[in-house]
């Protein structure tokens, strides 16, 4: 069975052939696309774990309009912590918290992220619609992804979308390599080896 020329991998279609848009994609423009604004624009939102230490950052853009379902786009760096695709539940559900506490479900998540080890420049990134499943208020799962055209992110926030990290980007402190410390101790008094006793360990006979 020959496939549809949209389902083709991308060398094999035909010049100008362009890859089919996902259903969970055309259903969401379908159902959601409108003339937003850029309400906030946060560099360095961060979110934490439950001890207080930092899991990860990135540039969270915002787009709003009365009536409509919030957009939030989530662009992340190298060197940031958690990746956006790893913990997509968690980020998602903090800007939901933050943001939207008296709303019935997340913002619309759309996250932009180089691939680990790809040079920047050599190919630019796509744009990533991440659903979920809701159980509870503020908690996300099963997250998917699926391909966005800056064309489809355009059409859905409304207004602009930076594709860069942006100005307020602040790397994270390198850590310092550990230096060894050295201590001065009685070897009597560390754990005897199994198997011997604490005299001198006799040479081996020839």
């Amino acid at each position: 069975m020959t496939p549809e020329p949209g389902n083709l991998p991308p060398r094999h279609r035909p010049p100008g052939q362009v890859a089919e848009r996902p259903s969970a994609v055309r259903d969401l423009l379908a159902a959601h696309a409108a003339a937003r604004e850029r309400t906030a624009d946060e560099h360095m939102f961060t979110v934490s774990s439950w001890n207080g230490a930092r899991m990860g950052t990135f540039r969270l853009q915002l787009f709003t309009a009365p009536g409509t379902r919030p957009v939030a786009v989530a662009t992340q760096g190298p060197a940031e912590g958690g990746r956006l695709a790893d913990w997509a539940e968690d980020y998602a559900a903090e800007v939901w918290r933050r943001h939207f506490p008296d709303s019935a479900e997340p913002p619309v998540w759309i996250t932009l992220q180089p691939a680990p080890g790809s040079r920047e420049g050599r190919r630019p990134q796509r744009f990533s619609l991440m659903t979920f499943r809701l159980w509870e208020p503020y908690e996300l799962s099963w997250p998917q992804r699926f391909a966005m055209t800056d064309a489809d992110v355009a059409a859905l926030a409304g207004a602009p979308v930076d594709r860069d990290r942006g100005d307020g980007y602040q790397p994270w402190p390198v850590e310092p390599d550990p230096e060894p410390v050295w201590r001065v101790a009685w070897t009597i008094l560390l754990p005897r080896p199994e198997g011997m006793d604490r005299g001198c360990i006799k040479a081996a006979e020839p």
